[in-house]
């Protein structure tokens, strides 16, 4: 995913591309095994930009159940911690 941003820098559009930034930036920070409350914090509003800038740009059925979910991700970090420990993305994919 990190990678996805200096790959696609030339290739979508400038408005496309600033929302995709928003969602690898939560996500890079989300996925680290330390995580600040400010880490926390930064990220929840990152993706809270990313859905409503995504929603007024590709309109309200690209907000899906699994979108809504991600946005109790920074309750859940403070309440059981990084994800890193809980996570079971690695065996599901």
């Amino acid at each position: 995913m990190v990678y996805s941003t200096p790959i696609l820098k030339d290739f979508i559009a400038t408005e496309h591309f600033s929302i995709w930034k928003k969602y690898v930036h939560a996500t890079s920070i989300l996925s680290r095994k330390i995580i600040s409350v400010l880490d926390v914090n930064i990220a929840d509003d990152l993706l809270l930009s990313f859905y409503a800038s995504a929603e007024r740009t590709y309109g309200e059925g690209f907000i899906t159940p699994n979108f809504h979910m991600s946005c109790h991700l920074a309750d859940a970090i403070r309440s059981f911690g990084p994800v890193y420990g809980y996570w079971c993305f690695s065996f599901e994919r």
